[in-house]
């Protein structure tokens, strides 16, 4: 009989059912702990605008007018004052790699105006697909260490695992290798051992395209002839 009891009592309170709530659980207001951002004064404003970054010019195309008499004359775009500006203001406060290490600045200042041309050019050639800093000392390898000096014989003479290994930190190191023992070649043969000093001459040469050619009309021969643009 108690078995029995205890039996029944087992099942009627393991059958029994436990009754769920329908009541939404109960809810707290959230309570803002930061306090609210003051709006600024006229003169916290007057501070926030004159420390602004420039405001973007936007581009404008240019424009092209058909002349009376069929020729076409391409004038700038209205507003490339406003963008020329901000771009020179924007410039002056910062400090680049190519405003101290570029094609201008790379020659040996004790050389002749002639060695100086040369060495630039070929800085230029070595600059291709290069950074500025890189290219800075891979020519002042070639500076100290080139046998005889960095001149356009020397570079005719150096034996090309040589000059590969003074440069080997610039980019496409072999190519330029190549390129730069033809070029001093040619110029030997062609130039009179100078650079060209004419935009068609300075491309005619292996691995010296149109940027390079503008670039070194202006840093060798001091004529602004054309914009280097990549």
């Amino acid at each position: 009989m108690a078995d029995e009891n205890v039996s029944s009592t087992t099942l009627s309170t393991t059958g029994r059912k436990r009754k769920r709530s329908t009541e939404p659980p109960a809810t707290t207001a959230k309570v803002r702990t930061r306090p609210r951002k003051a709006a600024a004064t006229d003169a916290e404003q007057d501070v926030l605008q004159n420390n602004a970054a420039p405001k973007k010019a936007r581009r404008q195309p240019a424009k092209k007018v058909n002349a009376a008499n069929g020729a076409v004359k391409v004038e700038p775009p209205p507003n490339w004052g406003e963008v020329y500006s901000l771009t020179a203001e924007m410039r002056s406060r910062i400090l680049a790699p190519v405003d101290t290490m570029g094609c201008e600045s790379l020659a040996e200042d004790n050389r002749s105006p002639h060695d100086r041309r040369f060495q630039t050019l070929v800085a230029l050639m070595l600059s291709s697909q290069t950074k500025d800093t890189v290219t800075s000392v891979a020519m002042k390898n070639l500076q100290a260490n080139l046998p005889g000096g960095f001149t356009l014989d020397s570079m005719i003479a150096v034996d090309p695992v040589l000059l590969d290994e003074l440069i080997r930190k610039v980019g496409f190191h072999n190519n330029k290798t190549r390129y730069i023992k033809a070029t001093a070649l040619i110029l030997k043969e062609k130039f009179n051992g100078d650079i060209p000093d004419t935009i068609e001459g300075l491309i005619s040469l292996p691995g010296v395209g149109p940027k390079m050619a503008y670039l070194c009309m202006s840093a060798a021969w001091g004529r602004d002839e054309g914009i280097g643009v990549d």
